[in-house]
């Protein structure tokens, strides 16, 4: 979204100057629901700096930005709270003027909304959305979206492309014929579009508001640019009541448990929408504010007895179960898979450790492979630091390692107790070496991992970052070249497949 589209035209003055008599061609009304708009797509401070900037040779206009802000805030608000913040800064004023714009204009209006009316022609609920939103959602947006493929480096097999003319070509006119037949994932199709398929139409009997959902999150993520798919979230189940827990395992539900003081204290918080300050009744809190607009992937852990995926659908509402002093705080979920992890161990070393709950964000692809059974083409393989430290352990004992670097002996065991060294080996030369692998091209990130190896004297030093220029002083490979190397390799294909 740009600062443009959502003007439309009406010049910055308008709004930014009430004394100004272009101010008059706009009502209030329509000039908060614009400040709303850039406010939401977090542009309203630059269009004013861009305002002040343009005009800041002529001190006479710009001193009637603050009264103007104030106006606004007076507008949305009593004249006792504008007598408060009045003496304050300008910069004050603005914050408290973008708080009121998120409390009274935003909520008249919602991307489910403007969809909804849009689909069901409702025109005059479709204009007022649009107004706020600034998107046409009769807009040809090919040639936007083959932009952002190539922007976000989307080959075909995940283009957005493909997702949008599944949108237009079957969901669109299924949806307004209520074709409710569902969809069969084709050899080949598009990962997005299998996603989306096997997300919203894996049931017996399909519903009218099946095909809604899907045409909704279908749209935000092409006309909105929200990202694709469903977050996933761990939550362990690690009460000291073995009864209780087996009960949850049973009827597919996670919970939390409250029974002390600063239990009540965060319950208190969570009911009123506050930060809690335990951090597993926060995370709670994520998990239910996530629910408000989408759906959520759980992977639920049960102490002494196992794990579980599910799903938790968009609209579910927690239940409370017990007395004042210890209860516990519930969800249910559907499409439970059970997890076995000596078939796939893999998944443990995806967890995060140590925690209650926690977003889960690494090799989200290999989860929805694991969840919903979907291929994933090698060129969408996720590689965390530990999986690329076994790569690249592999690849320097393989054909394509450099002579001086291919190793004989591993020394110590890979991410081992030296932090600084990920890998410490044996050359086939008889030289020790020690290896550094990190995921990240980031240059500030780079140095400090290399300065930490400067106090190693006498070993051979080599390093695999995300980057494909070398260094003058230093042996950098790309993670990139071992990762080709092995793709078009039939013998380690198979290795970066498992892994």
């Amino acid at each position: 979204m740009t600062i443009e589209k959502i003007l439309n035209g009406t010049r910055k003055r308008t709004l930014f100057d009430s004394f100004a008599d272009e101010a008059k061609r706009k009502t209030t009304e329509q000039k908060l629901t614009i400040l709303a708009s850039l406010n939401y797509y977090g542009l309203l401070d630059k269009t004013i700096k861009d305002y002040k900037n343009y005009y800041s040779d002529r001190k006479d206009i710009l001193s009637f930005l603050k009264p103007t802000l104030l106006y606004y805030y007076s507008e949305l608000t009593s004249n006792k709270e504008k007598l408060i913040i009045s003496k304050k800064s300008e910069k004050s004023i603005l914050k408290e003027l973008k708080k009121q714009l998120s409390l009274k204009i935003e909520p008249k209006y919602s991307i489910d909304t403007y969809i909804e009316s849009f689909l069901n022609n409702k025109e005059q609920i479709t204009k007022q959305q649009k107004s706020f939103f600034r998107i046409d959602l009769k807009e040809d947006i090919t040639k936007i979206i083959q932009e952002r493929d190539e922007r976000e480096n989307k080959s075909k097999e995940e283009s957005y492309l493909e997702l949008y003319k599944f949108l237009n070509n079957n969901l669109l006119p299924d949806y307004r014929n209520s074709n409710l037949n569902g969809y069969m994932v084709d050899m080949g199709m598009n990962y997005q579009v299998e996603y989306l398929v096997k997300h919203f139409f894996q049931k017996e009997q399909l519903r009218k508001n099946d095909y809604f959902e899907a045409i909704k999150y279908a749209f935000k993520i092409l006309y909105f640019e929200k990202e694709p798919y469903h977050n996933f979230f761990l939550v362990r189940v690690n009460f000291d009541e073995q009864k209780t827990i087996s009960e949850l395992y049973q009827d597919n539900e996670i919970a939390i448990h409250f029974n002390t003081n600063k239990d009540f204290e965060d319950f208190t918080k969570l009911t009123n929408k506050e930060t809690p300050k335990q951090q597993y009744v926060n995370r709670w809190g994520k998990i239910l504010e996530e629910i408000e607009n989408n759906d959520v992937i759980i992977i639920a852990s049960y102490k002494g007895i196992g794990f579980k995926f599910g799903l938790i659908r968009k609209g579910t509402q927690q239940t409370k179960k017990g007395n004042k002093t210890d209860f516990i705080l519930k969800l249910p979920f559907s499409n439970e898979k059970i997890i076995n992890l000596d078939h796939n161990p893999t998944v443990q070393t995806i967890i995060p450790s140590n925690v209650t709950i926690s977003r889960v964000k690494k090799k989200n692809y290999k989860l929805r492979k694991e969840f919903y059974n979907m291929i994933v083409s090698l060129s969408k393989y996720e590689f965390d630091d530990n999986s690329y430290e076994v790569i690249v352990n592999e690849w320097l004992r393989s054909k394509y390692a450099p002579e001086k670097y291919k190793i004989k002996y591993q020394l110590l065991r890979i991410g081992g107790n030296k932090k600084d060294i990920d890998i410490y080996a044996l050359t086939t030369k008889g030289e020790k070496l020690i290896v550094q692998v990190s995921d990240t091209n980031d240059k500030k990130t780079i140095q400090k991992k290399i300065n930490k190896l400067e106090n190693y004297d006498g070993f051979l030093k080599l390093f695999f970052f995300n980057i494909e220029k070398n260094s003058e002083t230093n042996e950098i490979i790309s993670l990139n070249r071992v990762i080709n190397d092995f793709k078009n390799d039939k013998e380690y294909k198979e290795l970066l497949k498992e892994i």
